[in-house]
C-alpha cells in the first residue's frame, strides 16, 4: 500500500512538473502576432509552414508572413537543380516542375495576409506554365507587393530552344496596387520596353529595376521628372538596340550585353557604373562620351573580354571622385595590362583597385621567358591604398602590371595577390601538377616582395 502511495505521489509530482514546464515552454505562443510573424520571417517558407503543427495558436500564423520566397532548394533538399537536370529525364523533370507549381499554388490559396513585402519565384518554368505564373503575378499585385522577383533563366540554361515566359499584359484594373512596388527583378522573362516604361511611369515608388535574358526588349527609354529609380540593371537582352536614360535620382547603372547604343541625357546623381562584355571595349575606346558625368563617378566596374598587344595612350576624362575601380580582363602572354594605366591615372582620388585576371593561354609552362617585360610608366598615385590581384600567373603580362602599381602607389597599405584558380589551371592541357605550378607562381610573387620590400603589405590568398 505504501509503495502504491509513493508511486502515486511521484507520478503526480511528475505530472505537475510536466504541465508547469509545458506552460513555461508555451509562453512564446502568448506573444503578440507581430512578434510571432517577426520570428517566422527569419525562417524559410517550408520551415514557417511546419510551425502550424506546434499548437492551435500556430496553425495559421505562417499564412500571414510578409515574405514569400519559394526557394526550390526547400522542396528538393540539398540537391541542386542544375545537377538534377543532368540526372533526370524529361519525364522526371516535369514531375519536379509540377511539384513546385503545386507548392506555390497551395501556399497562395492558404495565404491570409493583407500585403506582401517580397514575392520570389525561381524555377525551370517557361511559356508552357503561363496560366500558373500569371495568377502568381496577379496575386502579388493584389497583395500590394513591394519587391517582385521572378527568376527562370538560371534553371533553364541547358534548354536553348525553349520559349520564355512573357509578362502578362498590364491594365489599370489588374495592377491597381502597383504603386507600392519598390523593386522589380526579372530573369528569363520576356518583357517589352513599352511594358517596362509603363512600370517606370506608373510605379512612383520603384527604386530598383533589373531585367536579364529578355528577348522582347528592343529599345528602352527611362525618362521622367518624378522618377524615384535609383538602381537599373540590363543584362543579356540580345535584341536590345538602344537605351535612353534621363533619371535625376539614378545612382547605379549596370549593363551587360553586345553593344546597345546608350544615351545618358540627365544623370546628375549617377555614382556607380558597371559594364561587361563587348560594350566594355567600346566604352574604353570612346570614354569621352561619358565626360558629362565622369567626374562624379565613385565606383567603376569593367569586364573586358579582349586586351591589346600594344600600349595605346588613350585620353580619358578626369575621374575626380573615383575611389573604387574593379576590372576583369581576359588576356594572353603577348598582350599587356599596361593599356589600362592611362585610365587609372585619370583617377587621382583612387583608393582601391581590384583586378580579376583570366589567363586564356592553353599552357602555363615555358611561357615566362617568351617576352621581356615592358617598361612601366611613371605616374604617382597619392591615394591608392589597396590593390587586389586575382588570377596571378607570374608571367610578364601580370608581373609588369604589378610592378607598375607597386612603384606608383606611394600610399600603398596592402596588396592582396591570389593565383589563378585551380579549376581553370586544371583545364590547361600542359599542367600536370597544379600544386607545383602554384608554388612556381608563389615564387614569382616572393620576387616582388623581395625587390620592393613589401613586408606586411603583401597578403597571399588561396596559395596552398
Amino acid at each position: 500500500m505504501m509503495f502504491k502511495l509513493i508511486t502515486g505521489r511521484k507520478w503526480l509530482r511528475k505530472s505537475v512538473c510536466a504541465k508547469k514546464q509545458k506552460r513555461e515552454e508555451d509562453k512564446i505562443s502568448g506573444l503578440p502576432d507581430e512578434v510571432l510573424l517577426s520570428i517566422l520571417s527569419l525562417l524559410s517558407m517550408k520551415e514557417a509552414a511546419r510551425t502550424s503543427v506546434l499548437a492551435r495558436r500556430w496553425r495559421k500564423v505562417w499564412t500571414f508572413i510578409p515574405n514569400l520566397d519559394f526557394d526550390p532548394s526547400q522542396v528538393f533538399r540539398s540537391l541542386a537543380l542544375k545537377e538534377r537536370r543532368k540526372i533526370l529525364g524529361a519525364r522526371d523533370n516535369k514531375m519536379l516542375v509540377d511539384k513546385y507549381i503545386d507548392w506555390v499554388n497551395l501556399a497562395l490559396e492558404a495565404y491570409q495576409g493583407y500585403s506582401v513585402d517580397e514575392f520570389r519565384v525561381q524555377f525551370d518554368l517557361d511559356e508552357k506554365h503561363s496560366c500558373h505564373i500569371d495568377k502568381w503575378v496577379y496575386f502579388a499585385f493584389e497583395k500590394k507587393v513591394k519587391r517582385l522577383v521572378m527568376e527562370f533563366q538560371e534553371y533553364s540554361m541547358a534548354t536553348y530552344n525553349k520559349k520564355l515566359y512573357s509578362f502578362p499584359p498590364l491594365c489599370d484594373t489588374t495592377f491597381k496596387s502597383r504603386r507600392s512596388l519598390t523593386a522589380l527583378d526579372l530573369i528569363g522573362v520576356n518583357i517589352s520596353g513599352c511594358v517596362v516604361e509603363y512600370f517606370i511611369a506608373s510605379c512612383p515608388s520603384l527604386r530598383q529595376l533589373s531585367v536579364e535574358y529578355s528577348d522582347s526588349m528592343v529599345g528602352l527609354k527611362v525618362s521622367g521628372e518624378s522618377l524615384c529609380l535609383e538602381y537599373l540593371k540590363l543584362a543579356y537582352c540580345d535584341n536590345l538596340r538602344s537605351i535612353y536614360i534621363s533619371a535625376a535620382n539614378l545612382l547605379s547603372f549596370e549593363y551587360r550585353g553586345l553593344g546597345a547604343k546608350i544615351t545618358f541625357a540627365n544623370v546628375p546623381k549617377l555614382v556607380e557604373l558597371s559594364f561587361r562584355g563587348n560594350y566594355s571595349e567600346y566604352i574604353i575606346r570612346n570614354f569621352p562620351q561619358l565626360s558629362n558625368f565622369a567626374s562624379q563617378l565613385v565606383t567603376l566596374k569593367l569586364a573586358v573580354p579582349q586586351l591589346e598587344e600594344k600600349v595605346k595612350r588613350r585620353k580619358f576624362p578626369l575621374l575626380a571622385h573615383l575611389n573604387n575601380f574593379e576590372l576583369k580582363v581576359y588576356g594572353r602572354e603577348f598582350e599587356t595590362l599596361l593599356a589600362f594605366a592611362p585610365l587609372i591615372e585619370a583617377a587621382p582620388s583612387l583608393v582601391r583597385f581590384a583586378l580579376d585576371f583570366c589567363w586564356i593561354e592553353l599552357t602555363l609552362k615555358k611561357m615566362r621567358s617568351r617576352r621581356n617585360r615592358k617598361k612601366t610608366p611613371k605616374c604617382l598615385h597619392h591615394c591608392l591604398k589597396e590593390v587586389e590581384f586575382d588570377g596571378f600567373v607570374g608571367h610578364a603580362i601580370d608581373m609588369e602590371f604589378a610592378i607598375y602599381l607597386i612603384q606608383n602607389a606611394i600610399a600603398l597599405e596592402k596588396i592582396i595577390i591570389a593565383p589563378m584558380d585551380s579549376y581553370r589551371m586544371g583545364r590547361c592541357p600542359f599542367v600536370d601538377d597544379i600544386s607545383k605550378e602554384i608554388q612556381i607562381i608563389k615564387e614569382q610573387v616572393m620576387k616582388l616582395e623581395s625587390e620592393f620590400s613589401l613586408g606586411d603589405k603583401l597578403i597571399l590568398r588561396n596559395f596552398w
